[in-house]
Order: structure tokens, then C-alpha cells, then sequence
């Protein structure tokens, strides 16, 4: 008899230990998906950007529907938990910055935008920042 306490004690000891295991994990994951960091998919999404030639034409020649496009397209590829975004489209002189900052946690990404030698050879070169912000 006094052998099977021993048992049920080191059962008892494992199974509190899973329990415990499985709340830090628990914990820790959804503490990643509250603090996740825009950093790596902003410059991603302006490369992309950056690469579609219908986006840079429209760039560089001031088209006026190209920020309604690119609001659509940063929207779509933005991971969706929560996050605002503001998306500026500035000569390269120019400042390009915010109006009014947010009080919260801002990451910020730009890129330059031009021509293409064959179809724009002597547009002016643009700049596009991206602004995310939770």
C-alpha cells in the first residue's frame, strides 16, 4: 500500500506540470498575435508595389485614382488584427510625413517609385511611405 501513494503523487506532479505547460503556452501565443511587428511585411508590400508596372506609371504621372488602388492592395496584404494604415505618395524634396500622429505604436517603411526607361524615361521620381499603425 505505501508504494502506490508514490504513484499517484508522481502522477498527480506530472499532470500538474502539463497543466502548467499548456497556460504558458497558451499565454505566450496569444501574447505574439497581440505584439506582432509590421516591420517585415511593410517593406515586403512596397516592393511589390515597386515591381507592378501599372503602379509606377501611375506614380510618377500623378494618375489620381492610383491612391484609392494602392489603399486596396496595402489593405488587402496587411495581416487583419486591428491595424490602421496611411499611405503617403510624395516628390522625393518633399518631407512626407503625417499630419497628425497617432498616440499609439507607428511603424513606417518608404520607397522610391520611377519610370520605367522605355515608356517614362524622364518622369519624376516619387517617394511612397507606409505608415502602420495599432
Amino acid at each position: 500500500m505505501v508504494g502506490k501513494r508514490g504513484w499517484l503523487r508522481i502522477a498527480e506532479a506530472c499532470i500538474a506540470i502539463l497543466i502548467v505547460m499548456a497556460m504558458l503556452l497558451l499565454m505566450a501565443r496569444t501574447k505574439s498575435v497581440e505584439g506582432q511587428d509590421f516591420t517585415s511585411n511593410l517593406p515586403a508590400i512596397l516592393d511589390e508595389i515597386s515591381r507592378t508596372e501599372s503602379f509606377r506609371e501611375k506614380i510618377v504621372k500623378d494618375d489620381p485614382s492610383i491612391k484609392a488602388e494602392l489603399e486596396r492592395f496595402v489593405k488587402a496584404r496587411l495581416p487583419q488584427i486591428g491595424a490602421d494604415f496611411a499611405l503617403l505618395i510624395c516628390k522625393t524634396t518633399d518631407p512626407c510625413k503625417l499630419e497628425s500622429v497617432p498616440a499609439k505604436d507607428v511603424y513606417a517603411s518608404e520607397r522610391f517609385i520611377g519610370g520605367s526607361l522605355t515608356t517614362s524615361p524622364h518622369s519624376e521620381t516619387k517617394r511612397i511611405r507606409l505608415f502602420v499603425w495599432r
